[in-house]
């Protein structure tokens, strides 16, 4: 089509030359771009576009269609637009009243209006209802005045500083008035094109979210990115977005926690000391990740601290188990020492192996289990994010698969994060992994074999390390079974064990002592230590150092249960 046009306009320009030389038109040569659109704008006021008014002006309206590759309607249509300016927003309507003629020959240059618009020297203003109107763009005036035809570059190849650099430009325009909507939304659908490549435009397209939703995820991904701004109040986006009722919608949906965006799991309502803060939203964690993992920014700052027992904060702890543990363990701690791991999971790869490393403790209560999984994150110097069970199961249906897809969602971005993969670490992980029910009838089977299902897929594609804990083996699905690589079976200590662990407990105990009350009781770690602690607040209450028969008399209290050792389900 450019060739055409550039074809007709050589043409003109030979006709008009013939003309000049020829006396024709009487009407000197415009010598600038503004000079011809001054002539075109003193001449088409009133003109009702009659024939008589187009051969008027052959000179300066050919004059631009040379020098700008417009047609001569797209020529018009321009310099009527620069007369305006700027700062003001024009119709079809208020087009017609300034040349005096019919609205319909106007609706009949509405593909040259849309033909400025694809050129970028307008930009369309649907703020109006349901009437189009027009606005020159700044850039395309600055262009003319200076003489020159007006080329939109599109800001390409730009990595994910530069990128939201442009945008945090484009927003700020906006809230101080330099940009209407339609032309920010524009200029903010060029960039997110341009560079299709990075997260969020590529992700952001994938959502079916309205024209005001989109924006709004732009606003709440600026302000995190560029300012560190977790809270997003009304005033944050008003600024930015238009339409009265568009906004109203935006905010009520907020409130009642039915907005799209929410129910996508893509913002929250903000808690504030247990109660929510309606008028006042944050980007989730799924958010952070799915749209924001290239900037560095997943999990808040808030919850990723909330959320991770740091390994320097857990205390040192002699633990003493079975030589057939003891070997296994050894081993575990070896597999997650940082330059060994990343060796392994990198030889892996290279087979095409998976990564993950889910692991499963099991026993009877007060094995060591838990505390086995804080000193091996210790001695790694892995952070553990900790699941609370009891939080993943909701009343709600569909809430709970949420819950769990969400804490693989953080636990993801917490591997991204960190230097070293944290342990994600399910404790008395029976109501998740036991076996799922067949023909589930009701909604509860239903939800909790969909939630266990989401379990087993994302063990599947771990890139990482999960220990889960259980008191139960008879009940384990098999197919949770399968999917532990390391299984690790804590049974009661043996007499050696035990012997270690009275005297570790009560470093006043003999030897002879430590190993009487290791024979004549079966006790497991943690009933050791629960003896050690009343024997402490005996010490504490009497002044004095309790007897061995006081110690015996604490023995014989805390045999209430038969410890006999589990199934064993292989390591």
């Amino acid at each position: 089509m450019k060739n055409s046009i550039a074809s007709r306009n050589i043409a003109a320009k030979k006709s008009i030359e013939d003309e000049v030389v020829n006396g024709g038109f009487g009407q000197p040569m415009p010598t600038s771009l503004l000079s011809a659109i001054e002539v075109i704008v003193e001449k088409s006021r009133d003109s009702e576009l009659c024939d008589l008014f187009y051969e008027d002006l052959t000179l300066p309206l050919s004059y631009l269609m040379e020098r700008l590759q417009m047609t001569r309607n797209e020529a018009l249509l321009l310099a009527l637009a620069v007369n305006l300016g700027v700062e003001s927003t024009v119709s079809l309507s208020q087009f017609a009243n300034y040349l005096d003629c019919s609205r319909i020959k106007l609706l009949c240059m509405t593909k040259d209006l849309e033909s400025l618009v694809k050129r970028r020297y307008l930009v369309r203003d649907n703020s109006f209802g349901d009437r189009d109107c027009y606005a020159l763009r700044k850039e395309a005036l600055v262009s003319l005045t200076n003489d020159l035809p007006y080329e939109h570059k599109l800001k390409t190849n730009l990595s994910t500083e530069q990128f939201y650099d442009e945008l945090g430009q484009l927003i700020h325009k906006r809230k101080h008035d330099e940009l209407a909507f339609d032309l920010f939304r524009e200029e903010v659908d060029a960039l997110f094109e341009a560079n299709a490549y990075l997260l969020l435009p590529s992700q952001l397209k994938l959502l079916d979210l309205t024209v005001t939703e989109r924006m709004f995820m732009v606003v709440a991904c600026e302000m995190l990115v560029n300012n560190d701004d977790e809270v997003i109040t009304y005033g944050d986006y008003n600024d930015v977005l238009t339409g009265r009722i568009a906004l109203k919608r935006l905010r009520t949906s907020f409130g009642n926690g039915k907005s799209p965006l929410i129910e996508k799991g893509l913002i929250e309502t903000i808690n504030n000391n247990g109660f929510s803060d309606n008028s006042a939203v944050r980007l989730t964690d799924k958010a952070r990740t799915e749209l924001l993992s290239d900037t560095g920014i997943t999990v808040s700052k808030r919850e990723k601290h909330n959320q991770l027992i740091q390994p320097d904060t857990i205390t040192a702890k002699a633990l003493f188990y079975n030589p057939s543990e003891q070997q296994q363990i050894n081993r575990l701690e070896a597999l997650l020492q940082p330059e060994a791991f990343t060796d392994i999971c990198n030889r892996l790869a290279d087979k095409g192996l998976r990564k993950g490393f889910a692991c499963l403790f099991y026993g009877a209560p007060g094995t060591g289990k838990t505390e086995t999984v804080l000193q091996l994150a210790r001695k790694t110097g892995r952070a553990i994010m900790q699941v609370n069970i009891s939080e993943i199961k909701s009343k709600w249906v569909g809430e709970s698969e949420k819950n769990i897809k969400a804490i693989f969602d953080r636990y993801r971005a917490l591997v991204k994060d960190e230097s070293l993969a944290p342990i994600l670490f399910f404790n008395e992980a029976d109501a998740v992994i036991n076996k799922r029910s067949e023909n589930a009838a009701h909604a509860v089977d239903k939800m909790e074999n969909a939630m266990q299902n989401i379990i087993l897929q994302e063990i599947e594609t771990l890139e990482g390390i999960l220990i889960a804990t259980t008191n139960l083996t008879k009940n384990i699905d098999r197919a949770f079974e399968r999917r532990f690589i390391y299984k690790i079976e804590f049974g009661v200590p043996s007499l050696d064990a035990k012997r270690s662990i009275w005297l570790s407990m009560i470093p006043s105990l003999g030897d002879e002592d430590a190993s009487t009350l290791a024979s004549a009781y079966n006790f497991s770690g943690g009933q050791i230590e629960n003896i050690a602690r009343k024997h402490t607040v005996e010490q504490i209450l009497s002044g004095e150092e309790p007897t061995f028969a006081t110690l015996r008399a604490l023995c014989d209290v805390e045999c209430l249960n038969d410890t006999s050792p589990r199934r064993a389900i292989g390591f």
